[in-house]
C-alpha cells in the first residue's frame, strides 16, 4: 500500500510538472516572438493567460485520472467540454491573435510600412497580436483585426526588399 501511494504521488509530480514545462515552452516561444515584433506588454500577458487557463484545465484532468477519481472518458469529456467553451467564447480573439502570429512569423508587416488593404492605405503605426493600427495620409487612425490582413489582399509598398530578400531564401 505504501508502494502505491508513492507511485501516485511521483505520478503526479510527473504529470503536473511535464504539463507545466510544455505550457511555460509556449508560453516562451510566443513571448519571444512577441517581444521580437515589439508587441505590447498587455497583448503578451492576454496570450500567457489564455495559455496558462488550458494549461491549468489540462493539469486538473490529468490529476483527477491519476488519483482515479474519474475515468478517461470522463476526464476527456470535461476537458473537451472546457476547451470547447474557452474556444467559442474567444473565437474571434484567437483568430486574430493567431493571424497575428503568422504575420509576425512571416515578417511581412514592421512598424512604419506604407501598407494597402482594401481601400485603406497608411503607414503601420502599431502592431498588436489582436489588430494592426495604421495611420492614414490624413493622420486619421485605422484599427484592422489581424485576420482581416491575413486574409488580404494586403500590399506591402515599403517592404519589397526586406520580403524579396525572405522570399529567394526560402
Amino acid at each position: 500500500m505504501p508502494n502505491q501511494i508513492f507511485e501516485t504521488i511521483i505520478s503526479l509530480v510527473l504529470a503536473v510538472g511535464l504539463s507545466f514545462l510544455v505550457g511555460e515552452l509556449i508560453i516562451r516561444a510566443i513571448t519571444k516572438g512577441a517581444r521580437r515584433a515589439k508587441i505590447s506588454k498587455p497583448a503578451i500577458r492576454n496570450i500567457r493567460e489564455v495559455i496558462t487557463a488550458l494549461w491549468v484545465t489540462v493539469s486538473i484532468a490529468w490529476i483527477f485520472e491519476i488519483l482515479g477519481l474519474t475515468s478517461l472518458i470522463t476526464s476527456l469529456t470535461v476537458s473537451g467540454i472546457i476547451g470547447l467553451a474557452i474556444s467559442l467564447g474567444l473565437q474571434t480573439t484567437l483568430s486574430n491573435v493567431i493571424a497575428g502570429i503568422f504575420l509576425l512569423q512571416d515578417n511581412a508587416l514592421h512598424t512604419g510600412d506604407t501598407i494597402s488593404i482594401g481601400s485603406i492605405t497608411g503607414e503601420v503605426a502599431k502592431l498588436g497580436l489582436r489588430n494592426t493600427w495604421l495611420r492614414t495620409g490624413k493622420g486619421d487612425i485605422v484599427i484592422v483585426s489581424n485576420s482581416s490582413l491575413s486574409a488580404g489582399p494586403l500590399t506591402n509598398y515599403t517592404a519589397k526588399e526586406r520580403l524579396n530578400k525572405k522570399l529567394d531564401t526560402e
